[in-house]
């Protein structure tokens, strides 16, 4: 029976034409131009949750792409005021960069996150869903610190 409902599926040109595409639709992805400037264009993302220690669930993680120097803070829950807080960290020691590299997380995207790099004169720059590989540098830095972890 399943065989001859597949089979009858397979030939029936109206399911074929009308059935949803599983794919999702292409969009032409455009390289990053090469930086030549320190903390001009940096990666930044959460990591977590992880085995809480002292209260502290979450890794916030700069990289620089021109340098690869890692900055990074330990943050208790994600929310938009922590990591809010976490970033201004990191501007008060290395400065605001001119372009942030990101995911489409809510961290990112919220008004406070927004406005924080609005009063900095931050670019934020957005990575395609569905490409972690466009912010790779962070990606990599993640998995470096939760192997350190699990060594620890």
């Amino acid at each position: 029976m399943y065989t001859e409902i597949r089979t009858y599926i397979q030939k029936c040109v109206p399911c074929q034409r009308n059935q949803p595409s599983l794919k999702a639709p292409t969009i032409p992805l455009q390289p990053l131009p090469v930086i030549t400037k320190v903390w001009f264009r940096v990666g930044m993302d959460l990591t977590g949750p992880l085995i809480e220690s002292e209260g502290y669930k979450y890794i916030l993680t700069f990289i620089d792409h021109f340098t690869k120097w890692i900055e990074t803070r330990p943050l208790k829950t994600k929310n938009a005021r922590d990591v809010a807080t976490g970033v201004f960290s990191i501007y008060c020691r290395q400065g605001a960069p001119v372009q942030i590299v990101t995911d489409n997380g809510r961290e990112f995207t919220n008004t406070i996150s927004k406005t924080l790099q609005e009063i900095h004169g931050c670019k934020l720059l957005f990575s395609a869903p569905y490409h972690p590989h466009t912010n790779g540098l962070v990606e990599s830095t993640h998995k470096a610190i939760k192997q350190s972890l699990k060594n620890l």
